[in-house]
């Protein structure tokens, strides 16, 4: 997951650097494999990221940041987040982001945040936000570990 979460954030170096958002990364070492499809997987990652790049848009230059972070999630499997420092999401819209048609963006369609909950769904996992509303919203993926894999111990 660290090399996948690592590989989307390069294919999104462009967009972060115009938009002049700063980024700080904390992965774990040694996170046990997950389940997945990778295109698919990196297809959520891109998906919150860009949503994040979004967010801090209306934030002044110095104060965009977006913080990704790995950890494993006891020895049931990993989780990464996504956070960033924009406004937040109003918590009375927070419980329905995750279903279709449900956007807070002027052009968007709706569908980014309910396809990236099911395809976490699909891979075993949850996919979940947090924010207060006022600083910032948390996205966070929850996904199992591979048990092909566990029992040989941690792995890239």
């Amino acid at each position: 997951m660290n090399n996948l979460t690592l590989a989307t954030l390069k294919i999104l170096r462009g967009e972060l650097n115009d938009h002049a958002v700063k980024t700080k990364t904390e992965f774990a070492s040694e996170l046990p494999l997950v389940m997945g499809q990778r295109v698919q997987l990196q297809e959520v990652i891109l998906n919150l990221v860009r949503n994040a790049i979004d967010a801090m848009d209306s934030n002044n230059v110095d104060h965009r940041t977006l913080k990704v972070r790995t950890k494993p999630n006891g020895a049931k499997g990993i989780i990464m987040e996504v956070e960033d420092s924009g406004p937040g999401i109003e918590t009375e819209r927070i419980g329905g982001i995750f279903e279709p048609f449900v956007t807070t963006k002027p052009h968007g369609t709706g569908l980014g945040l309910a396809l990236c909950s099911r395809i976490i769904e699909r891979h075993g996992g949850r996919l979940t936000a947090s924010s207060d509303g006022k600083n910032g919203a948390l996205f966070q993926i929850v996904l199992p570990v591979d048990p092909i894999y566990k029992a040989a111990g941690p792995a890239e």
